[in-house]
C-alpha cells in the first residue's frame, strides 16, 4: 500500500512540473498561432504567407539567413503534393522585448500524401512577432533545430505467418 501511495504522490507532483514546461501565449498572439496552425494543417499556403511581414527573415540552425520570399518558396516546395498535415506546437517561453514578442517553441508536424511518402518534421526555435499595420506578423524566426525525416509506416496487423 505504501508503494501505491508513493507512486500516486510522485505522479501528482509531476503534473505542475509538466505544466511549467509549457507557457501560455499572450491573448494578442493566441489567435495568430491558431490561424497559422490551421493554415499548416489544411496546407493553405496563401493563408500561411499572410502571417509573415515583408521584411521577415528566417535563420536556420547553421546560422544562414533567408529572406521572406526565398523562405516561403522553400515552404511551398516542401508542401508540394501534401494533402494534409498533423501538427502540434508547444510554447516554451514568451518574452516581450519592446514592441516585439519572442516566443520559444517546439513544433512537430507530419506531411501526409506527399509523393514518395509522408514526412515528419521537427522544428525548435524562437518566433519574433511585431505589430505591423495593425496586425501581429512574424518578423523573424531563429531555428535551433529543423529536421525532416520519412514518417514511420504503420505496421500491418494480423499479417503474420
Amino acid at each position: 500500500m505504501n508503494m501505491l501511495k508513493a507512486a500516486v504522490c510522485a505522479a501528482i507532483s509531476c503534473v505542475p512540473v509538466a505544466a511549467a514546461l509549457a507557457a501560455e501565449l499572450p491573448k494578442e498572439l493566441a489567435p495568430r498561432y491558431a490561424g497559422l496552425l490551421k493554415a499548416i494543417k489544411t496546407v493553405d499556403t496563401k493563408s500561411f504567407d499572410s502571417y509573415f511581414a515583408p521584411d521577415f527573415v528566417n535563420v536556420d540552425p547553421s546560422g544562414k539567413s533567408v529572406k521572406r520570399d526565398e523562405f516561403l518558396k522553400g515552404v511551398h516546395g516542401m508542401f508540394q503534393g501534401v494533402k494534409s498535415c498533423d501538427a502540434k506546437e508547444t510554447t516554451k517561453k514568451v518574452t516581450k522585448q519592446g514592441d516585439t514578442m519572442a516566443v520559444d517553441f517546439d513544433f512537430t508536424f507530419q506531411m501526409k500524401g506527399k509523393p514518395g511518402g509522408d514526412l515528419m518534421a521537427h522544428e525548435v526555435g524562437t518566433d519574433y512577432w511585431k505589430k505591423v499595420g495593425g496586425k501581429w506578423l512574424l518578423v523573424k524566426t531563429v531555428d535551433t533545430k529543423f529536421d525532416v525525416t520519412p514518417a514511420a509506416k504503420p505496421r500491418a496487423v494480423g499479417k503474420g505467418k
